[in-house]
C-alpha cells in the first residue's frame, strides 16, 4: 500500500515540477519583453496559457530521463537537494539538446552554445528539480522503512 501511496506523490510532484520548469522558461524567456510587472499587464493571461502549455511540452519531453532519475533516487534513498537540482539542470540542457531548442556551435571557443538559451533550459531543470525535492524528494526511499 505505501509503495501506491508514494506513485501519486511522485506523479503529482513531477507534475508540479512541469509547471515550475514551463513558469521558469516563460518567464525568463518573456520577462524582458514585459512593459509592465505581470500582475498589472495585460499579458496576464496569456503567460498563464504559455506556462501551462510549456509544462506539457516539458512533462512530454523530459519524462523518460527524468522516470530513471526519480526510480534511481528512490531505489537507492537518496534525498540530497544538490543531487536534485544538478540532476534537474542535466535532464533540461539534454533534453533542450535532443528536441533542437538548443543549437550546438562548435565555433565557439569553451564548446558552449551563443545564446542564453543553455543557462535559461539550466534554470527551468534546477527549478523543476527543487520543486520535485520538495514534494516528494525529501522522503525518497521512504516507503521501504515502513
Amino acid at each position: 500500500m505505501n509503495i501506491l501511496v508514494r506513485f501519486f506523490i511522485v506523479l503529482f510532484a513531477y507534475w508540479i515540477a512541469t509547471i515550475a520548469a514551463g513558469a521558469v522558461l516563460v518567464f525568463g524567456a518573456v520577462s524582458p519583453s514585459l512593459s509592465t510587472p505581470p500582475p498589472g499587464s495585460d499579458e496576464w493571461p496569456v503567460l498563464w496559457f504559455l506556462m501551462v502549455a510549456t509544462s506539457v511540452v516539458v512533462a512530454a519531453i523530459a519524462f523518460v530521463p527524468s522516470a530513471i532519475a526519480i526510480l534511481i533516487t528512490e531505489a537507492f534513498g537518496w534525498r540530497w537537494l544538490v543531487l536534485y537540482a544538478v540532476a534537474g539542470a542535466a535532464i533540461g540542457v539534454s533534453c533542450a539538446y535532443w528536441a533542437g531548442f538548443i543549437e550546438w556551435s562548435p565555433e565557439v571557443s569553451a564548446g558552449l552554445p551563443r545564446t542564453g538559451n543553455t543557462e535559461l533550459m539550466a534554470a527551468a531543470g534546477i527549478a523543476a528539480g527543487f520543486v520535485y525535492w520538495l514534494i516528494a524528494g525529501r522522503r525518497a526511499g521512504g516507503w521501504r522503512d515502513l
